[in-house]
């Protein structure tokens, strides 16, 4: 997959609730992108059957603990079976997408061993499922999530590295590892396969780039060392339409 730019619908719901209309807006020519991530709690196949003949590249999130509360950590029975329905489901929707990507979330748990020993039994009852998807590992923003470090995500890729991978979220290494947020890519290189990009205040990320507080050349010079060739997608959740233009605008300074 070539390096380009693209944008997660899930975040911009809160501004238009209709996730078709926001798709037909997006692929306007004014804002033109080449690359959209998808919720993937919010596809119908009504939905999948309008977007499939569209050209252009799509990669899905599965839900987790801050979108309908599926909790890929935790012990409890009730958890663990949502949460296998939502990996089988996502698998499967991948598929009819083509989607080669596929960002999870290895959310909290108080025994975090126990959580990342809960997310690598989801993972490797799936891994026969998938053709040439690949599972990515996000970094989280906090050390209450069960796998945190570069070192423990790149731990549990290595259960199987041609079919699991990374997200390099940006805002969550800055938010969690302040001027040391480069470790991360400089630790799995080649092993991120997609990047989520956008603005921040404090501990908070998802604002457009047009806040200027993102320190984009390095960030892109540490991309292009590490040969990074995937999408790079604007996670925010913006107030109208030109935000998103406007975000765009900066990283196409950049791609």
């Amino acid at each position: 997959m070539k390096k380009k730019i693209g944008i997660t619908l899930h975040p911009i719901t809160e501004t238009f609730p209709k996730i078709q209309e926001i798709f037909e807006i997006l692929l306007t020519e004014e804002l033109g992108f080449k690359h959209i991530e998808l919720s993937s709690e919010f596809l119908s196949n009504q939905f999948i059957n309008f977007i499939s003949s569209k050209n252009i590249s799509y990669s899905i999130h599965l839900p987790h603990l801050y979108s309908i509360k599926i909790n890929f950590c935790s012990p409890k029975k009730s958890d663990f079976t949502k949460a296998e329905y939502w990996i089988k489901k996502s698998i499967a929707l991948s598929k009819k997408l083509n989607a080669e990507l596929m960002t999870i979330h290895p959310d909290p748990n108080k025994n975090r061993k126990i959580g990342k020993k809960i997310l690598e039994k989801h993972i490797l009852k799936n891994l026969d499922s998938l053709d040439k998807q690949r599972i990515l590992l996000e970094n989280m923003p906090g050390k209450d999530y069960s796998v945190f470090s570069p070192e423990e995500i790149l731990d549990f890729i290595n259960i199987d590295k041609k079919r699991l991978g990374a997200t390099w979220d940006v805002g969550h290494s800055i938010i969690a590892m302040k001027k040391d947020f480069l470790n991360l890519p400089n630790l799995l290189k080649n092993n991120i396969k997609e990047i989520h990009i956008s603005g921040f205040k404090g501990n908070s990320d998802h604002f457009p780039l047009t806040l200027k507080n993102l320190p984009l050349n390095k960030i892109f010079k540490k991309i292009r060392q590490i040969k990074f060739n995937g999408p790079i997608v604007l996670e925010i959740i913006p107030k109208n339409i030109e935000e998103i233009i406007n975000s765009k605008k900066v990283l196409e300074k950049f791609i």
